[in-house]
């Protein structure tokens, strides 16, 4: 009888160490699980957070860079020049503002161009991302205002001409939608590579 209940004692204990273990090892499990969830939230967090300032900063480079073969290519001229020499003739088809450099990129005809001459009129670029052509416009200016008082000075200087010419008018501000959709391409695909991984 005694060693019946030394043996049922001895079951009882062992069996009691096996579901205290089990309990341990799976609250092991849970806060190790839980780790890995915190880790994989801050991955993706500072992924997130270095493709969307990367990709703004490589889009940045990439228009400085376009910036500065144009000023190589044509020298920027002052606005008072420029107002003088082709807004009050007549001549300018074209303005594409540029508010990050403070430049207005000017044309004197448009950009529908014949076949023949668009080998002329574009200009060729390395970029990070490659070749890449743009139109060379005839003429730059600086313009450190808002482009708002811009359009003011094109219209007041149309009300001087007889035959004042249709002048289309662009702010070509930074990001612009295929930027933003570049930013957002890039900073979604980070996000999704880092989700993937295993931590």
């Amino acid at each position: 009888m005694i060693s019946f209940q030394f043996i049922s004692r001895n079951v009882a204990s062992k069996f009691k160490y096996v579901q205290i273990r089990q309990m341990n090892s799976g609250g092991y499990d849970i806060a190790r699980q839980q780790q890995r969830n915190t880790r994989r939230k801050y991955a993706i967090v500072g992924c997130v957070t270095m493709m969307f300032f990367g990709s703004h900063a490589v889009l940045l480079w990439r228009r400085r860079s376009e910036n500065r073969a144009l000023n190589k290519e044509t020298p920027p001229i002052s606005f008072a020049e420029f107002e003088r020499d082709y807004l009050l003739t007549g001549k300018i088809k074209s303005i594409v503002v540029h508010p990050h450099f403070q430049v207005c990129d000017a044309y004197t005809e448009r950009k529908d161009l014949n076949p023949e001459k668009v080998g002329k009129t574009m200009l060729q670029s390395k970029t990070f991302f490659g070749q890449k052509f743009f139109y060379k416009p005839q003429v730059r200016f600086i313009f450190e205002e808002k482009p708002e008082v811009l359009e003011q000075h094109i219209l007041e200087a149309q009300k001087t001409l007889e035959q004042p010419p249709e002048i289309h008018f662009e702010i070509n501000k930074f990001p612009s939608y295929r930027e933003l959709a570049f930013i957002a391409g890039s900073t979604i695909f980070g996000a999704a590579c880092i989700g993937l991984m295993k931590f």
